[in-house]
């Protein structure tokens, strides 16, 4: 399945003769797009939950607004207690906005604000959620579907049908030849050494750990990134165990 989730991290290359152990930063530590093992099957309702995983420069998140995408047919937001819940609708009764605000979420900790949408009928398509998050008067703006930018909208991309997943997934190989890989196992699996492999012939990717919410945020270039071509299949493997697999 795939989850083009936004989430900003860096790691270390692996060398040609071996393979390192990485630890990625965190996939939390960004605004992304969590589905906790659901499939974002093309036509189909899913919860989509906007993590908010920090705040702006040390200061708490006091509001989240999110753009409901023109692709997405309907939406209905999550009531989350001690935060008002304020929801724009276009003259045919259509949700565009949804904003919460009034909490305070610590910049040391995350949030997940949930959103129960329908989703597109085209597979494939991409589903991108341009967020805005307010710390006090600081304003950060999470928008657009590049992977690579400084704050790219929490997004998923539509499948054809379940798949076989245990997490949420997304393996990009994009135009520059770089690799991203962006995962979240949930918490179970937290501080676990994730495998990322190909799927047809079985060849080791990379091993990276994943952190302690059970995310990974992580970008390989070079050698590392060389191994795996565009289209190939790619599965994360967690204690032998396959959780999900992405086309990259």
């Amino acid at each position: 399945m795939s989850r083009r989730s936004l989430v900003a991290a860096t790691a270390t290359a692996l060398t040609a003769g071996a393979l390192a152990l990485v630890n990625a930063s965190p996939a939390s530590a960004h605004f992304s797009a969590q589905l906790y093992g659901a499939s974002p099957v093309a036509g189909k309702s899913v919860t989509v939950w906007l993590r908010a995983g920090h705040g702006c420069s040390g200061a708490p998140t006091t509001s989240v607004s999110v753009r409901i995408p023109a692709n997405v047919p309907s939406a209905r937001p999550q009531g989350k207690a001690g935060w008002a819940l304020d929801i724009a609708k276009d003259a045919s009764g259509k949700v565009t906005t949804v904003t919460w605000s009034g909490g305070s979420l610590p910049d040391a900790a995350f949030e997940d604000f949930g959103l129960s949408v329908r989703l597109p009928e085209k597979v494939g398509e991409v589903v991108a959620f341009d967020t805005v998050q307010k710390c006090g008067a600081t304003e950060v703006a999470w928008v657009g579907t590049d992977p690579e930018a400084e704050h790219p909208a929490p997004a998923l991309t539509t499948v054809a049908s379940s798949t076989r997943s245990t997490a949420d997934f997304s393996a990009i190989k994009n135009a520059k030849g770089s690799l991203r890989i962006d995962a979240d196992a949930s918490a179970v699996h937290a501080g676990k050494v994730a495998t990322l492999r190909l799927e047809e012939s079985g060849t080791v990717v990379a091993r990276i750990r994943l952190d302690k919410a059970g995310d990974i945020g992580w970008t390989a270039t070079g050698s590392t990134a060389a191994k795996v071509k565009r289209n190939e299949v790619l599965e994360l493997v967690v204690g032998g165990q396959v959780l999900a697999t992405d086309k990259a």
